[in-house]
């Protein structure tokens, strides 16, 4: 759970803060928003971090609502997920009260509004998708918390100390790592529906933390109604990757090879953070691989983090390049050649790079550099194909039935694209098979598997069938050809862990009804 960071009282001397503080006039109001973009690439499993936007009420509650990658908090089942915290901390200007560490699964590469409100006393917590308050893309509601308050306060001063709202990163851990592998950015902040401009930005890290984490670089900016915290000094971005429900993936038979590109940039003030000298085309870092070539139980990857520097099943190997001291502005490629006997499935790929020369002539310990991380899904094994996950809701003309429970030779209810109307179908086949990964669509409403699952979409560009769901986007819609409109995608997962899913095979024209999604047989 965060805590107050400074200048108030109670700070935890291990805990490192990064952010801004309110810095304007005195205002009560009765709304506090920000948008943030989750980052594309998961939750690290060992990292404990928040980043939250946190006001007192008039009550001296201190509320709060953000993003957690919070280690699970004792809990496996969150290891590698970013999840929506709140909280209204009620007791002692802030020191205990409710909240929820894990209350909403947040997808990768996804843009969200946080946002917090207060009325009669009571303070609520709401979640939508995208850069928006508007009811029909309200993702999460809190259950209202009596804090006794009835107006956030903006001030630069309140009764239990320091201003009031605040923005900030807050690291308890980060494993093997100074800060976060990850960029923050709240975006539009607002106060009763006008953009907070006045913005103060901290850097705070207490005795303690210094001594554990010399290395602590993080920093942060303010502009506008925005605030950037900086973990990543030169972030990359990964080239030509699929969405794969927010987490940034690559596809590769086994037996092949594929090269991955990454394009470096610098973030904005690190010459003046670190100086010119490494934020220019004359910088020449190091290309150092973390962990140094170690593989899953070695003493910097335990077996509970699975993001290692490459597999450890069979004889894969990787490199990276290029070799030497590039200059800055380079593309860091990583070539990765699969085994042929591998299984096929999801592997996890992770280094770091470091820059050496931080040390020369700053004062400062080497640094971590740069960080990537993404999902090498390995295609050509024998069977497989589309599907869907058993326990999928499939239309017959005696209503809903799970996929698993249906007979051959039973009417389905299908849809015909010529005549634009429903269409009685007989069950041909409906073969069950088992899977090691399928897609989340908006949260558990339909699992497929990741390819040859025809789904009828539409988007800014295109009308018409989707076959491989892993290149669903966050914004599409699908057909629900029963009541005539279409289902807005507003969430992506990957699901990994054995499965069992089945082939709805038809007659007439192919097509069945899934929890009133459109879809065609595999292909």
């Amino acid at each position: 759970m965060p805590r107050i960071p400074p200048p108030l009282f109670g700070a935890d001397p291990y805990l490192a803060y990064i952010g801004a503080n309110y810095s304007g006039s005195n205002h009560d109001v009765t709304t506090l928003q920000a948008t943030i973009t989750i980052p594309n690439g998961s939750a690290v499993s060992l990292d404990y971090y928040y980043e939250v936007l946190s006001a007192f009420d008039s009550a001296n509650s201190y509320d709060q609502i953000g993003v957690a990658d919070n280690s699970g908090n004792g809990s496996t089942s969150w290891y590698g997920q970013w999840t929506l915290y709140w909280a209204a901390l009620t007791a002692d200007c802030g020191a205990q009260g409710a909240y929820d560490n894990a209350a909403y699964t947040l997808a990768p590469n996804t843009e969200y509004t946080f946002s917090m409100s207060i009325s009669s006393g009571y303070v609520s917590f709401d979640l939508y998708y995208g850069a928006t308050t508007s009811q029909l893309l309200r993702l999460y509601a809190s259950p209202q918390q009596d804090t006794g308050g009835t107006y956030f306060e903006e001030s630069t001063s309140v009764p239990c100390g320091g201003p009031s709202p605040q923005v900030y990163e807050e690291i308890h851990d980060t494993y093997g790592i100074a800060q976060p592998e990850y960029n923050f950015f709240f975006d539009n902040l607002s106060a009763n529906g006008a953009h907070v401009t006045t913005w103060k930005a901290y850097n705070y890290c207490a005795i303690s933390c210094q001594t554990d984490d010399p290395g602590l670089m993080a920093y942060s900016t303010t502009s506008g109604d925005e605030v950037s915290v900086w973990n990543q000094w030169f972030p990359t971005t990964l080239q030509s990757c699929q969405a794969g429900g927010g987490t940034c993936e690559y596809s590769e038979q086994r037996g092949d090879s594929i090269t991955v590109t990454a394009e470096v940039t610098a973030s904005p003030n690190c010459e003046s953070m670190i100086g010119s000298q490494y934020c220019t085309g004359d910088a020449a870092p190091s290309m150092n691989k973390f962990p140094s070539a170690l593989q899953n139980g070695g003493s910097q990857c335990p077996s509970i983090d699975p993001y290692c520097l490459c597999p450890t099943t069979g004889s894969w190997t990787c490199s990276i390049g290029p070799s030497g001291d590039p200059e800055l502005g380079f593309q860091i490629r990583v070539q990765i050649n699969v085994p042929s006997t591998v299984a096929c499935g999801d592997y996890p790929i992770r280094f770091n790079v470091t820059m050496a020369s931080a040390n020369e002539g700053t004062g400062f310990p080497n640094l971590d550099w740069t960080s990537i991380q993404f999902l090498l899904y390995v295609t050509g094994c024998s069977g497989g194909g589309g599907c869907v996950a058993s326990g999928t809701p499939i239309l017959t003309i005696q209503g809903y039935r799970p996929v698993q429970a249906l007979q051959l030779g039973q009417t389905l209810v299908g849809y015909n694209l010529t005549t634009g109307k429903l269409q009685n179908v007989s069950l041909l086949d409906n073969n069950a098979s088992s899977t090691n990964r399928l897609v989340d669509i908006n949260h558990g409403f339909l699992e497929v598997t990741p390819t040859d699952q025809p789904i009828l979409i539409k988007n800014e560009s295109f009308v018409g069938w989707l076959r491989d769901p892993q290149n669903l986007t966050i914004g599409d819609w699908m057909l629900d050809p029963v009541n005539s409109s279409w289902i807005f995608v507003y969430s992506l997962s990957t699901v990994r862990g054995h499965a069992e899913v089945f082939s709805v095979v038809v007659s007439g024209p192919n097509t069945f009804i899934a929890n009133g999604v459109l879809m065609d047989k595999k292909t």
